[in-house]
């Protein structure tokens, strides 16, 4: 089988000056990536060029696509690919689309009974939300344009000077104080496999950058970070491949803050620990991973 393995930055979808931290994490994880499949029997492995998306599909059998939700990118490269009636290594469309808006996520988990922040329009009514609050775009990737506020109110003055840089819709959220942490899962029409919770070492100076990640979770964190993930991604139908879930661990509640419904940085910690290859599983069930007894510190750059 043929794959192409497509990462959108690398291959300049957001331009010839792309957020550099996205650049970075995207090489990382295609390479990674890459490797795996490479070491498969019987893969050939393709990844992204100069030529036409489309082209580029049409020369293989199936496409593994990483791509952020920044304009609702992942969700256009699934529908070409399906279009060319070829394999899809991922969510389904409508998947991509629930979990790469935020804000339809937050409502569709509300819906549910499932705890995660009040989310609302930056442009609603700020007095909803008290206390320190998060502003985010609707459709992000990587934290991008995405700062701690003290008070919702404080949007409105932030807008403008974000949406120069993004253009989208931008959501609030109360900041929620805790353990940043995620869960990625295996996804198949056999079930959700979770993989390792880990913790998410961001940056504290109030713009939430992502530093890397360290793995396993110790317990009790482990067991409350997979149990809530799992009730995150179980009311979500479509998801296939390899799909992460946020969390805080909080101290008063534990809450769910967004699903990625695609390759994650957590996945250059996850194949170091693993004592099988992930890309073997990725395309095939089998029975419960195995996983080293250590504990792994990395970063997007590794």
């Amino acid at each position: 089988m043929r794959i192409l393995i497509y990462e959108a930055i690398c291959a300049g979808e957001l331009g010839a000056d792309p957020p550099a931290s996205l650049l970075r994490e995207g090489r990382a994880m295609r390479d990674a990536l890459v490797a795996d499949f490479r070491a498969l029997p019987d893969i050939e492995v393709v990844t992204e060029s100069a030529r036409p998306f489309i082209e580029q599909v049409q020369a293989c059998d199936a496409a593994l696509v990483i791509a952020p939700e920044l304009g609702r990118l992942l969700e256009r490269r699934c529908a070409e690919v399906l279009a060319e009636n070829r394999r899809w290594l991922g969510c389904t469309r409508d998947a991509i689309r629930l979990t790469s808006d935020k804000l339809a996520l937050a409502n569709h988990w509300t819906r549910f009974g499932l705890p995660t922040p009040t989310t609302q329009l930056a442009w609603d009514d700020p007095g909803k939300i008290h206390g320190p609050a998060v502003l985010k775009p609707r459709h992000g990737a990587g934290s991008q344009a995405t700062r701690r506020i003290a008070h919702a109110t404080e949007a409105a003055a932030l807008l403008v000077d974000l949406q120069r840089d993004v253009d989208d819709d931008f959501l609030v959220q109360p900041y929620v104080s805790g353990r940043a942490a995620s869960v990625s899962f295996l996804c198949s029409d056999a079930g959700y496999e979770p993989l390792l919770a880990g913790e998410q070492l961001l940056a504290t100076d109030g713009n939430f950058g992502y530093l890397g990640g360290r793995m396993p979770l110790a317990e009790p964190w482990n067991a409350r970070a997979l149990a809530l993930a799992q009730r995150g991604v179980d009311v979500i139908p479509g998801l296939h491949g390899f799909v992460g879930v946020d969390l805080i661990l909080g101290e008063a509640e534990d809450v769910l803050i967004e699903v990625n419904p695609r390759l994650t940085t957590s996945y250059l910690g996850l194949r170091k620990l693993c004592v099988h290859n992930l890309a073997q599983r990725w395309l095939t069930p089998g029975p419960p991973l195995a996983w080293k007894p250590n504990i792994l510190t990395f970063s997007p750059a590794e």
